[in-house]
């Protein structure tokens, strides 16, 4: 094929610091083209649920929400790595405001030597409502952030934007991009007016997964914001973030998508993708998934009723899972519908953590087996 197709991997966002360098330097060395960290303050499961006693991952930290600081992770990443591709998978314009992601994203361009990826979305809910942060429109606001961080990215003189969020007179960004330019920004976008604005001022588009034919038709949707904006059709690179579940025989795996801890990692949907297999949302306050999903305003009791509601249909859907060739069949599903990047988000260990080092070394065969099918060299 003609379009070179790259494959991310998710950043350890857990400390200690130094294992998450460490597992940086792995995944490159193993030829993943891109390592993405969440940016996030709350975890996604309740407390209730967080117990050692039942799930091995609770062993390791005594909170579900223990994260290490996306910006500071990758600064640090960035000295560790030569090659790789490093990106917020997501940062929001709520809790880091346009100015201050313009000289991060920036800052990173430097200390990666133009390897840094801004990955931008609304915001979600838990990270937001909690903290008495604003989340009205945060589609507009998203859309005012990327004009405005392109405004300020375009020019070292003063300048003044007026908006409906953001209101900024005679402001100044002085630091420039260095030789290799200023870093791209994707967006996880899944509605249709998010769509339109992914493919009028973002460079990447990096949803949760979907099913192969909604993702070729948002894909268009996409495309046709491009050409409307007269941009080119390559302007965009579709990327796919998927919830990636690898494991020895399909048994095994099905088994670890099955359990309460990974069923409930659904509950990140809106209800139409539930009432899609007949049903309502397991969770009844949930209406838009990661827009209004709490964990810290959800008990263990009802977290494990609703574990026990969501269809099978829906976790073969929701997540990548299955052997190393599995992996691969599915993921060029994707590519045929238009995918460039698919990141293999793997939580495969988080109901066993023995898991940890046998499901990175088949992602690694998964990812040379797709590389050869797809006859790019490796990384």
């Amino acid at each position: 094929m003609t379009e070179k197709v790259t494959v991310g991997a998710p950043g350890n966002s857990i400390p200690p610091f130094d294992r998450m360098l460490r597992a940086v330097a792995s995944a490159e060395r193993m030829g993943f083209d891109a390592i993405w960290w969440s940016d996030h303050w709350m975890g996604w499961f309740p407390d209730g649920v967080w117990d050692p006693e039942r799930f091995d991952i609770a062993t390791r930290h005594s909170s579900p929400h223990v994260y290490l600081d996306a910006m500071v992770a990758i600064a640090a990443a960035a000295m560790r790595t030569e090659s790789v591709r490093l990106g917020t998978a997501v940062s929001d314009p709520i809790r880091r405001h346009p100015v201050a992601l313009a000289a991060e994203a920036l800052s990173l361009q430097h200390a990666s030597h133009g390897r840094f990826i801004l990955g931008l979305g609304a915001g979600e809910g838990e990270n937001i409502e909690p903290y008495g942060l604003p989340f009205e429109k945060p589609v507009g606001r998203l859309e005012e952030t990327l004009e405005l961080i392109r405004l300020l990215w375009s020019t070292h003189e003063p300048i003044t934007f007026s908006g409906d969020h953001f209101r900024l007179q005679d402001a100044v960004l002085g630091l420039e991009a260095p030789p290799e330019g200023v870093p791209p920004i994707w967006v996880a976008a899944h509605g249709k007016r998010m769509l339109g604005i992914t493919g009028r001022l973002a460079d990447g588009w990096m949803p949760m997964t979907v099913a192969p034919d909604v993702y070729r038709e948002r894909l268009d949707v996409i495309r046709n914001a491009q050409r409307d904006a007269g941009r080119s059709d390559d302007a965009v690179t579709p990327g796919l973030w998927s919830y990636t579940v690898v494991a020895e025989t399909r048994a095994e795996a099905e088994r670890i998508i099955t359990h309460p801890l990974l069923r409930g990692l659904t509950f990140l949907l809106a209800k139409e993708r539930f009432e899609k297999y007949g049903g309502p949302h397991p969770i009844e306050k949930i209406r838009y998934g990661l827009m209004d999903y709490v964990p810290t305003r959800i008990t263990a009791d009802e977290w494990f009723r609703g574990a026990d509601l969501v269809p099978f249909e829906l976790l073969d859907e929701f997540f990548l899972w299955g052997t190393p060739d599995d992996i691969v069949e599915k993921t060029l599903r994707y590519v045929d519908a238009g995918c460039r990047h698919p990141i293999w988000w793997n939580v495969s260990f988080l109901t066993d953590l023995g898991r940890t080092r046998s499901s990175f070394r088949l992602l690694g065969e998964a990812l040379s087996e797709l590389r050869r099918k797809l006859e790019v060299p490796a990384a």
